[in-house]
């Protein structure tokens, strides 16, 4: 009886212990392209920060008023 409940609990574990290990590995595997995707989207972001700040800069010029959530993004 009891060799048939461990049985499973202990494929279950294995099962999700080789999940997490595949995981783990696929990170140490990628990482270039994960660096690579990370800077390509930090210089996206910037690249957005830039056209924001232009239009907060055009904004004011015109005595609109620049909501502060905005105002703090740009900091």
């Amino acid at each position: 009886m009891e060799e048939s409940i461990a049985t499973p609990v202990a494929e279950k574990v294995v099962e999700r212990l080789f999940t997490l290990i595949e995981r783990h590995v696929g990170y140490l595997w990628n990482y270039r392209s994960n660096i690579s995707d990370v800077t390509q989207q930090i210089e996206k972001l910037s690249d957005g920060r830039v056209r924001m700040q232009q239009s907060v800069d055009e904004a004011k010029r015109q005595g609109d008023e620049v909501f502060p959530d905005v105002e703090k993004w740009l900091l």
